[in-house]
């Protein structure tokens, strides 16, 4: 049915007239957004987000209790009993982790902190299709890759959803996304002396509100590519920002794509940015047309500056809303995602599929041993840490969102 289609799109309309808070007050309008527009005719299979007044309350975080995490045997070894396989070379399995004891999370950012007792697994804002949330929660990862119990850390400012993200100089950056109306906030985190998270501050906002845009950063600047703006319609523009000594944005410059694209994923690899699927068209009309392509544009060593954009691999798949994790030595991995498979027709996806990006030619390596549990959409980041890829909540279909967590380690060489 084509509004099953609609959970890809994003659209939180409803959620505009509606609050979108676990807290009290109503958030205000946010003064950093350029355009405010309230939807008002907006049909249900052209939502995604329930109103609130149709919906049960949401359970209290802590009456959940962790589900328990499930080994297979083949996957029972520590980490420091083999070295971290190149993801490109290996085989991967997916197993259940530490259940989030959130509420069920979509729209939402995943990814590792570093601090000095190690890593830690993050998850910060978000949606379950009743609201919209600013509270950011972590588990400590243990040495075999398994998870500890989750706990609160430092909520961020304001409620958010659909933002982008990227990790650079120590600093972790949400970037646009919405409250109750589309915003070009940048959030980055402040941390203590061990590398703890401790807060959230703003730092220089995009030049325009955009929602599901993509963010990947070369350690000097923020490169945020497409994503929507306030009336549903995909972007071209790529905005390019500059990072001073302390992680902080000091300004963005301005330039485009070959078309417009959302909901798609980017990495930065070799002075190359690659853009990966997603779509175009208008979101929120359910008015689309998915993008097949990875295309990318070497960027000037010097300025950072895009350069001209080449298709580098055209594939038979129309994916959305997928996770993309890069690595130094070529191999870049997706998980997840929203496939459209005929004209009314998407499947959520199970698959994780790693490309080499050295090989000739360039084609996803896959197997049936490296799927996911539970095919979901909204995967949006599968962070790597020490030998495993983690995988937080996401859509399992249409406005079932879960709290599942899934951690894939490498049963072997391919």
């Amino acid at each position: 049915m084509c509004e099953r289609f609609l959970f890809v799109c994003c659209c939180v309309a409803s959620l505009l007239t509606s609050a979108c808070s676990t807290r009290s007050e109503e958030p205000e309008a946010d003064t950093n957004s350029d355009v405010v527009v309230e939807f008002q005719d907006q049909r249900p299979d052209h939502v995604d987000m329930l109103p609130l007044e149709d919906m049960a309350p949401v359970e209290a975080p802590d009456q959940r209790s962790p589900a328990p995490d499930m080994r297979p045997p083949e996957l029972d070894m520590k980490v420091e009993e083999v070295e971290p396989p190149s993801p490109c070379q290996s085989t991967w399995g997916w197993r259940n982790g530490t259940t989030f004891p959130g509420v069920a999370r979509d729209h939402h950012v995943t990814f590792i902190n570093e601090t000095s007792q190690g890593g830690w697994l993050h998850v910060a804002s978000g949606t379950n299709y009743s609201g919209l949330y600013a509270d950011h929660w972590r588990a400590k990862i243990e040495d075999d890759g398994d998870l500890s119990e989750w706990e609160l850390a430092a909520e961020l400012p304001d409620i958010r959803g659909g933002a982008a993200y990227t990790g650079a100089r120590g600093r972790h950056y949400l970037l646009g996304g919405r409250n109750r109306f589309m915003v070009k906030v940048v959030f980055a985190s402040v941390h203590d002396q061990d590398g703890n998270i401790t807060g959230w501050e703003e730092t220089t906002a995009l030049p325009a509100p955009r929602f599901h845009s993509s963010a990947t950063n070369d350690g000097e600047r923020i490169y945020v590519s497409g994503g929507l703006e306030s009336t549903g319609l995909a972007q071209d523009s790529l905005y390019v920002g500059r990072l001073d000594e302390d992680g902080s944005v000091t300004s963005w410059e301005t330039y485009t794509l070959p078309e417009p694209r959302s909901h798609h994923a980017s990495f930065i690899r070799d002075g190359f940015l690659y853009v990966v699927h997603g779509f175009s068209g208008n979101a929120f009309q359910n008015a689309t047309t998915g993008h097949k392509d990875i295309i990318r544009t070497q960027l000037d060593a010097e300025t950072g500056a895009p350069g001209e954009w080449e298709l580098f691999v055209e594939e038979d798949l129309d994916i959305s809303t997928l996770a993309v994790t890069s690595f130094d030595e070529g191999c870049v991995c997706r998980v997840g995602g929203i496939v459209k498979q005929a004209a009314n027709s998407y499947t959520y996806s199970e698959d994780m599929a790693c490309y080499d990006l050295d090989a000739a030619p360039v084609r996803a390596l896959q197997s049936e041993e490296q799927r996911l549990e539970t095919g979901r959409s909204h995967v949006h980041q599968a962070p790597y840490y020490n030998g495993h890829f983690y995988v937080v909540g996401g859509s399992r279909a249409y406005q079932d969102v879960t709290t599942s967590v899934e951690i894939a380690a490498p049963l072997g060489d391919k």
